[in-house]
C-alpha cells in the first residue's frame, strides 16, 4: 500500500493507450421530444420554461423546436395529435396476459 504500480499489462505504456473519441449526444426521435415538451406542459403549466430545476429540458427543446415541427410536417402528423390517434386499436384477445 502506498506503492506506485502500473496499471498496463506487462511490456505496455500508457503512452501507447489510444482511446476511440465517443460522439456526444445522440438523437432523439422529434415525437419523443413533443411528448415530453407536452407531459411538461400539462405538469408545471406554461412557465415550465422558467423553472429553474427544468433548464435541461428547456435547453433541449428550445433549439430542436422548428427542427422537430418540420419532421412531423414531412411525417404527416399534426402538431396536436396524440399518441392515440397514432396507434392501431388491437382486439382484446382471450389469451391476453399482462
Amino acid at each position: 500500500m502506498g506503492n506506485p504500480k502500473n496499471l498496463c499489462k506487462p511490456g505496455k505504456k500508457a503512452e501507447d493507450i489510444r482511446p476511440t473519441i465517443i460522439p456526444s449526444g445522440i438523437l432523439v426521435n422529434p415525437l419523443k421530444l413533443r411528448d415530453v415538451r407536452n407531459l411538461l406542459q400539462k405538469h408545471y403549466g406554461d412557465s415550465w420554461k422558467n423553472l429553474a430545476h427544468l433548464r435541461y429540458f428547456h435547453a433541449v427543446l428550445n433549439h430542436l423546436d422548428e427542427d422537430e415541427l418540420r419532421l412531423l410536417e414531412e411525417m404527416g402528423v399534426e402538431e396536436n395529435d396524440t399518441v392515440e390517434d397514432l396507434c392501431e386499436v388491437q382486439e382484446e384477445g382471450e389469451n391476453l396476459r399482462i
